[in-house]
């Protein structure tokens, strides 16, 4: 889904060209992305969530056509980009290093399944995933062994 907001009647027309440029992907409007785009004082940003980096990608080149000399600022996350970061930062901790850990991410909402090695680790995964940019909420499916 793509909505628009706009500070006033120009910054409506480039937000609605950068719009009609989104709107042609039907990748980019339907219920698989989360998209707002924003234009003020010469700004052009895209807001909100994609499911991959080529998505995002392909938003920015979209929507490049249409800023007419305005900035542009694509500030959409990914989910793919989300899930990176947050194996990455479970397998940097020591406390979760050895835990296994599935996470799905879907438009910011992560799902984490698997197992982990007591109540310590399981708090110390939900700490570390709770706290990464981006995430919208948790769905904890952990099992807890001794």
């Amino acid at each position: 889904m793509i909505s628009i907001s706009a500070a006033d009647e120009k910054a409506k027309r480039i937000a609605a060209q950068a719009y009609d440029m989104l709107a042609t992907q039907q990748v980019l409007r339907t219920t698989t992305s989360e998209i707002q785009v924003e234009a003020a004082d010469g700004v052009l940003a895209l807001k909100g969530r994609v499911r991959t980096n080529s998505h995002r990608n392909l938003a920015q080149r979209l929507a490049q056509t249409a800023v007419n000399g305005w900035q542009l600022r694509n500030e959409l996350i990914s989910d793919e980009a989300l899930a990176l970061e947050i194996a990455n930062r479970l397998a940097a901790d020591p406390r979760t290093a050895t835990a296994q850990v599935r996470c799905d991410v879907f438009l910011g909402v992560v799902t984490l399944q698997g197992v982990v090695k007591g109540p310590w680790q399981h708090q110390a995964v939900l700490e570390l995933v709770g706290k990464v940019p981006g995430v919208a909420s948790v769905n904890d499916q952990l099992s807890v062994v001794p």
